[in-house]
């Protein structure tokens, strides 16, 4: 079958994040029930991807309030998460981002994920 890819990055600058994802990896914060960037088709280098890529498509940028978590997560976890609009809701109930990462790539792997398990978690200071 095809090559596949995704990606999810975040920059973060004090409370400002900016996302770009492609492919089917997500990016969720706490308090929301939708992920920030819905799965889409643009991969880096295939043809099937647009030609014009519109940045509604793969960006976002939003201001984080103190103490919010935000989880990158890749196909592997939204593929065997039984329900991954819970995910959102998810992230505040842990005492640390580790925890929370640990959480999510666990629920994936137990349901059934043999590979592409990636999450990253970040909920530090938003003064810096």
């Amino acid at each position: 079958s095809e090559s596949r890819a995704c990606l999810v990055v975040a920059a973060l600058s004090g409370a400002r994040v900016e996302l770009v994802s492609f492919g089917d990896a997500f990016a969720f914060r706490s308090g929301t029930t939708l992920p920030l960037i819905p799965q889409n088709a643009i991969l880096a280098g295939s043809s099937r991807g647009p030609r014009e890529l519109d940045p509604v498509r793969w960006y976002r940028t939003f201001e984080r309030a103190p103490g919010e978590r935000i989880a990158l997560v890749s196909d592997g976890v939204i593929n065997f998460t039984p329900d991954p609009s819970l995910i959102p809701g998810s992230l505040s109930g842990f005492a640390t981002d580790l925890e929370c990462a640990r959480a999510l790539a666990l629920a994936a792997l137990r349901a059934g994920a043999a590979d592409n398990v990636a999450v990253a978690v970040f909920s530090g200071d938003t003064d810096v």
